[in-house]
């Protein structure tokens, strides 16, 4: 017998009812499938370091969800991070937050998003879309300057902070 290690193995199941499921121009009520890709030009909140431990946190009709944190980047990729939010409406509005978790102190905002679902997603080819949204209510870099002190130095960012993610969007026939 080779090995004799121990592993682990996560198991992900999603339930789609199918015979719910129809087409994009009537359904008001839809599942919600989230894929984050990966975020740029985050600001550094971690200055001592130059970066942030990222994750976000994601609001949709009434329920929150969120992605692992990615340690020590201001450039976090995740991998496989999907959400699933089930029987939205479909003018319903999704929201993002892009956080810095901090273990000794409370966790700081770097930005957030807003997305229309039906402008974005519902009337998409298929439901279907990924896209880069540059985010908003981003944390000033000065502000940061101001409580480490003027001697420290932070990276230029290549551009605006921004977030990628899947959208796509799985309506509701007869609900």
């Amino acid at each position: 017998m080779q090995g004799g290690g121990r592993g682990e193995l996560k198991l992900r199941v999603t339930f789609w009812p199918l015979d719910k499921m129809g087409g994009h121009a009537d359904a008001r009520f839809g599942a919600l499938v989230v894929t984050v890709i990966r975020c740029d030009n985050l600001p550094a909140a971690d200055v001592a370091m130059g970066t942030s431990d990222p994750f976000v946190r994601l609001h949709c009709n009434g329920e929150t969800q969120t992605t692992p944190v990615i340690g020590s980047t201001c450039n976090p990729k995740w991998v496989g991070c999907i959400i699933d939010f089930f029987k939205v409406p479909a003018r319903e509005q999704l929201k993002l937050e892009i956080i810095d978790k901090n273990v000794l102190l409370t966790n700081t905002r770097l930005g957030t998003v807003m997305v229309d679902l039906h402008k974005e997603v519902a009337l998409a080819p298929g439901g279907d879309v990924t896209k880069t949204f540059e985010l908003k209510d981003v944390l000033k870099r000065d502000a940061i300057r101001e409580f480490i002190g003027s001697a420290v130095r932070l990276a230029v960012p290549d551009g605006p902070p921004t977030i990628t993610m899947r959208l796509q969007w799985i309506p509701f026939s007869g609900i």
